[in-house]
């Protein structure tokens, strides 16, 4: 009986936070998909971390001036709901310098995709970055 009561009490909770996530998720405006090409507004910034294995990287963050959800197209993707940043890689030819828009509000164009390496730093990636 108490075991019962228990699971009952476990699907009660389990389908409230469902509702919850979800509606969280759809008071986000900006749903996109993954490898789509779109222009993103936020602030650029660098971070300089060691990962797990002992190994200092460089990247580029967009901090984003809103939060998006990026749609998974395909089971080779996870759906990311309210990103607040994407990692930028940048393309060397189009944006030689990206240090010198460090800290400035800028608007970025460049293909999403999930984080998919250890060289990938946050769950959104933005691949050939320029700068608009």
């Amino acid at each position: 009986m108490k075991i019962k009561l228990i699971l009952q009490i476990t699907l009660i909770l389990i389908s409230s936070l469902a509702s919850k996530a979800q509606m969280s998720s759809e008071n986000v405006p900006n749903k996109i998909e993954f490898e789509q090409t779109k222009e993103l507004n936020g602030i650029l910034t660098k971070i300089k971390e060691t990962n797990e294995n002992g190994v200092a990287f460089t990247a580029y963050i967009l901090k984003l001036k809103s939060p998006i959800n990026v749609i998974a197209p395909n089971d080779n993707y996870e759906t990311q709901n309210n990103v607040k940043e994407i990692e930028v890689k940048f393309d060397n030819v189009k944006v030689p310098k990206p240090d010198t828009y460090l800290n400035k509000e800028i608007i970025v164009k460049g293909d999403l995709y999930n984080e998919q390496t250890i060289h990938d730093h946050r769950p959104v990636i933005m691949i050939s970055g320029e700068i608009k």
